[in-house]
């Protein structure tokens, strides 16, 4: 039997999603007569549901058609971010989240000893990115386990790099966001579970983590 996750189901509805756009692009969805507006901001991941190479300018277009007011997306390497926030701004949405780290996430992160200054970098980087789209939150991944390295030191190195990665976020006006992943499809990193999450905010204890509790 074929394991099913997060991300294979979510890529199965992309033909469900792009068959649904008429041709000029515009989906066209009737909102039943008396439903209250729900009291959270529903933010559309843009990465998973359309077409790869639709740009991400179109796929906020079309969010936007059906009422959603908040995006989210991915790295922001090739994307066309002049094109985002022109659009973003005329239609009235915000970015909801966005990669923090990218480029050291899924490797090195902070787990690997020497590799502090090149996720700070990253951080950096995609702050500015973020504060450009008016985005607050930063989704950051902390590297994979390193075979070579006790634990207690990966987690040192952990705490202190997240200390200095969130005093980056404040000048910024932006959070880190802690995104714990799952044995299933990402065994090989360091935080993959919630109660892990929860206790690396702990320890590093400041306002500027924030944690994306990723059911």
């Amino acid at each position: 039997m074929k394991q099913v996750t997060r991300r294979s189901l979510l890529g199965a509805t992309v033909a469900v999603s792009t068959a649904a756009l008429p041709g000029k692009g515009q989906a066209q969805v009737r909102a039943e007569p008396g439903l209250k507006p729900p009291k959270f901001t529903l933010s559309c991941n843009l990465e998973l549901m359309f077409p790869k190479e639709m740009p991400h300018a179109s796929r906020i277009e079309i969010a936007a058609a059906q009422g959603v007011k908040a995006y989210s997306f991915w790295n922001a390497a090739g994307k066309d971010l002049v094109a985002i926030e022109k659009t973003a701004t005329k239609l009235g949405v915000v970015c909801g989240s966005m990669c923090g780290n990218g480029k050291t996430g899924w490797g090195t992160g902070l787990t690997k000893t020497g590799a502090e200054g090149e996720f700070l970098a990253d951080i950096e980087e995609n702050a500015k990115i973020a504060r450009r789209l008016h985005c607050k939150n930063l989704v950051t991944f902390l590297g994979k386990v390193q075979q070579d390295t006790p634990w207690d030191v990966q987690y040192k190195q952990i705490l202190e790099g997240l200390k200095k990665a969130a005093d980056v976020a404040e000048k910024h006006d932006v959070y880190i966001t802690l995104e714990p992943l799952n044995s299933v499809e990402s065994p090989q990193m360091s935080m993959i579970t919630t109660k892990e999450a929860f206790k690396i905010a702990g320890d590093v204890n400041h306002p500027r983590i924030r944690i994306d509790y990723d059911m």
